[in-house]
């Protein structure tokens, strides 16, 4: 994969071989330059995945936090600067390097203020409970104060202001009777405006799409509320005919957390791999021992067990043009270890070119899709790595971005549809390649043999760079921008080997130690 996107595992190899022959084509020099333009381009059905906290909502009900401290947790995470540490060798100081913000580090060797944070307030999984409480605040408190006058991020408060009006609603907006039956209860919007500005533009071009909210919290009855206003034209921020109730024919994406077939809960158990999918309600076992007599007695639920049918039901509902609501299962994700491997489950078809998916989430990462676990539906258990699929199916959502910019999560879907199409482009050269079996023996026998043909004079060979020493992953931030709130517990063991992940990203970076202040 010379275009440095990713690389392919042996078994997806084998797969396209076995692909290939069910399929051969035989070509010739002139076919194979032209296969690339002879693929379709139709717009395939879009399944877009949706977390919702610091994904498309800016509101923090677990923690209490108002829009200036969560936005300063979100500058403290892309400001770049360098640790200073004190005479016993320990983390001392913070020092910016770099006066613009940005979501990469602009060199390499560099920390933002939130890895830090996590540096110098390190939960300790033999402390108490209540110490690791103690430490989790301090980290809050400095994130959240990061930009205040004095604090180390204080030449970004004007930036930080100038974000934080456009997530004020309009003074002609706030407190109307329009604006409180849409959830909107305060000055600050609620879902992102570019979010919603999204399903606009989906629907008036046309686009066939499935929309499901991912969460593991509780805060979908907020989303139904507001979305289902601007379905039904009564959203106050938008005061047109533009509607997706369904009233004209089309489909219909409100949200109804009431209709057992619209709203649903995963259940996972993850020591052994299980997993079921219950429909009809949102509620779920504090344990895993509890499933499923938790739900006993409920007349108004379906629950489907096993991973075949899970899929099945999953790409049942992906293929509808309406909205669903998922709560996963936070309980299975903590009890991995907040890995991917217990997140939430995204079932893909490798070879499926009539949909597409797509998951956003903030706490993606070109390193590792940590809260979503990317299943092959083709071929359970196997997962999909990350470099397959970053950028293409995973978008790590960027606050600082989807807040200013009105057209982000339309333009993210773009660029997943540009990198989708090139993907199934090189495996349709693929494909060709390795249906024709005797070419491909004949340019192997030429290698061994010292008698191939030499490269065209002037073409440029270009060097393949492995997918973890890529900018996207070598220069990203290693700290989640927001801590997870669902259960302290398992949430101290995270964090813990997180900032392991820190002090080996400090070695590994070939800077040499922490500098001496």
């Amino acid at each position: 994969d010379c275009s440095g996107q990713g690389g392919i595992s042996y078994a997806e190899f084998m797969e396209v071989v076995q692909f290939s022959r069910s399929r051969p084509n035989r070509f010739d020099r002139y076919s194979l330059s032209t296969s690339c333009a002879s693929l379709p381009e139709n717009e395939p059905h879009l399944v877009l995945h949706f977390d919702v906290n610091n994904t498309i909502m800016m509101l923090d009900t677990a923690t209490g936090a108002d829009s200036i401290k969560m936005l300063g947790t979100v500058f403290a995470n892309s400001a770049w600067g360098v640790v200073e540490e004190d005479d016993e060798g320990k983390p001392k100081n913070w020092v910016l390097k770099h006066k613009d913000i940005s979501i990469l580090a602009p060199e390499p060797g560099l920390l933002t203020y939130k890895e830090y944070v996590d540096l110098i307030h390190p939960p300790d999984e033999n402390a108490s409970k209540e110490w690791n409480a103690k430490e989790k605040k301090a980290r809050k408190s400095l994130v959240w104060t990061f930009t205040d006058p004095g604090h180390p991020g204080e030449r970004f408060r004007p930036e930080l202001e100038d974000m934080n009006r456009a997530l004020l609603l309009p003074e002609d907006v706030r407190g109307t009777p329009k604006a409180v039956a849409a959830g909107l209860q305060g000055n600050m919007v609620q879902l992102l405006p570019s979010f919603l500005h999204m399903l606009r533009e989906l629907k008036t071009s046309g686009r066939s799409f499935t929309l499901l909210f991912r969460t593991f919290g509780h805060d979908l009855e907020l989303v139904q509320k507001e979305l289902n206003a601007l379905c039904e034209g009564r959203h106050p921020l938008f005061p047109d005919d533009i509607k997706l109730d369904g009233s004209d024919g089309e489909p219909d994406y409100r949200m109804h957390l009431g209709n057992p077939g619209a709203c649903g809960t995963f259940f996972r158990n993850p020591e052994r791999d299980d997993i079921a999918l219950i429909m009809g309600t949102i509620r779920q076992p504090r344990n895993v021992s509890e499933y499923p007599t938790f739900y006993e007695g409920n007349q108004d639920i379906s629950i489907i067990e096993g991973p075949s049918a899970v899929i099945s039901k999953v790409t049942e509902l992906s293929g509808q043009q309406r909205t669903y609501a998922l709560r996963d299962y936070y309980t299975a994700w903590s009890s991995m270890g907040l890995k991917s491997r217990g997140g939430k489950p995204f079932f893909l078809s490798w070879h499926d070119d009539t949909t597409h998916s797509i998951f956003f989430d903030d706490n993606i990462t070109a390193a590792d899709p940590k809260i979503v676990d990317p299943i092959n539906a083709d071929h359970w258990p196997r997962r999909f790595c990350n470099p397959q699929l970053f950028g293409v199916h995973l978008v790590q959502a960027q606050p600082l971005m989807s807040i200013v910019k009105k057209e982000y999560f339309l333009d993210c879907i773009r660029d997943c549809e540009a990198a989708r199409r090139s993907k199934l482009r090189r495996w349709d050269v693929a494909r060709r390649l390795l249906g024709d079996l005797a070419s491909v023996q004949h340019v192997l026998k030429s290698l061994v043999a010292g008698t191939a043909r030499n490269e065209a004079p002037g073409l440029e060979r270009k060097a393949f760079q492995p997918w973890c020493f890529s900018k996207k992953v070598s220069l990203a931030t290693h700290a989640g921008t927001f801590d997870e709130d669902c259960d302290d517990d398992y949430v101290t063991a995270h964090i813990t080997a997180r900032s392991r992940t820190v002090a080996e990203f400090l070695r590994d970076a070939g800077q040499g130690p922490l500098r001496h202040a």
